[in-house]
């Protein structure tokens, strides 16, 4: 199976081909979030979308969106061993699992509001490290990490709870620290930015539809940071969530287009190992019925000798010298065909003794009994 993007080795300099492709995608991301901000940000759509319902909507499309996502790139791990992938997996089901329903409980509960925002806040900023982990490469095995990851995130987030219950008001301050969510947001930049630029230096069009989308959450988590509290009893505005489904839109179309590669690496990786093997056993075919040749021409040659030994006459000696000799020849052709290196030497004359050949005896040869 080709070597999938993700866990090629060196970059190369990318082509004006891949460039291209890229900044087509950026521009499209672009134009399709800016007439979703400014879709939105419009009195019918604030008079008639933006209510209660509609963002428990958007947040459990979202979910459903994430953790497809996280299932896809569980295929793509268990196909190539990537600990990129598992990386990826692991953050996305955080996502869907913890750092989703921590936003939509923290908005609805009126009590431990501090809890549930430190537990957000974790829980988003554990995603934006597995990513960035994904995006730069960090080690890892392919079938382990992700498991091993979401242990560690999980863990983190339930650390969190138990401390934002214990200090309630500690927090709230945390959960409401500026610095820790402006750098949640630049860190989710730059996971995007450096797989993006990952698939531009290797040519991959779904690897860059997969970083833009990171880039596109990170960019919907500024939004709601820069235009909601910290601490809002509200849920999640209407932009926010139309742009956070249409980031992870983004990513799902670019997973799909992975795993759809990587199931045809594997499928044209197993039609080459069948092609192998069925060469190999037309190899073992053509071997055994030169084996068989071989052993024919053998038996043939010691029948000849054996005449040639018991016969005193002359002339009938030359001629089983000639068949003699025209066994060999036989032998060394057929030796030549199959491209036998060892070939056998025959002079223009093959020279008998007159005399019969000596017989072993059995008692003296007891091998030859």
């Amino acid at each position: 199976m080709g070597t999938p993007w993700w866990e090629m080795g060196s970059l190369y300099r990318p082509d004006r081909s891949s460039w291209v492709g890229a900044l087509r995608d950026a521009a499209l991301v672009a134009v399709a979030a800016t007439a979703v901000i400014g879709l939105t940000r419009t009195g019918w759509a604030r008079w008639t979308l933006e209510h209660p319902e509609m963002s428990l909507l958007l947040a459990l499309v979202s979910a459903a969106l994430a953790m497809a996502t996280a299932v896809l790139w569980s295929v793509v791990r268990r196909l190539t061993a990537s600990a990129r992938a598992g990386w990826v997996t692991a953050a996305l089901i955080t996502y869907a699992l913890v750092a989703i329903p921590a936003t939509m409980v923290g908005s609805v509960l009126e009590v431990g509001r501090g809890m549930t925002g430190a537990v957000r806040l974790i829980a988003h900023l554990v995603v934006a490290v597995m990513l960035l982990a994904a995006g730069l490469g960090w080690p890892g095995s392919g079938r382990r990490t992700g498991l091993r990851s979401f242990g560690l995130g999980l863990a983190a987030v339930t650390a969190a709870a138990v401390l934002g219950a214990v200090f309630p008001a500690q927090a709230v301050a945390f959960a409401g620290f500026e610095p820790l969510r402006v750098g949640l947001v630049a860190t989710l930049v730059l996971a995007g930015v450096a797989i993006v630029w990952r698939a531009i230096t290797l040519g991959t069009g779904p690897g860059v539809r997969t970083g833009l989308g990171i880039v596109l959450l990170a960019l919907a988590h500024g939004y709601r940071i820069g235009t909601e509290a910290a601490q809002s009893s509200a849920l999640p505005g209407l932009t926010f969530s139309t742009l956070r489904v249409l980031a992870l839109l983004l990513m799902v179309i670019g997973v799909i287009q992975m795993a759809r590669a990587a199931l045809h690496g594997f499928g044209q990786a197993r039609g080459e190992r069948e092609q192998q093997l069925r060469m190999a056993e037309l190899d073992l075919a053509r071997r055994a019925e030169l084996d068989l040749e071989l052993r024919v021409r053998v038996a043939e040659l010691v029948t000849t000798a054996e005449k040639l030994d018991a016969t005193p006459d002359p002339d009938e000696r030359a001629a089983r010298r000639a068949e003699l000799n025209a066994e060999l020849r036989r032998l060394d052709k057929l030796l030549d065909m199959h491209q036998v290196q060892n070939r056998i030497e025959i002079p223009e004359t093959l020279t008998v003794s007159a005399e019969p050949l000596p017989r072993p005896d059995p008692a003296a040869e007891p091998e030859l009994r």
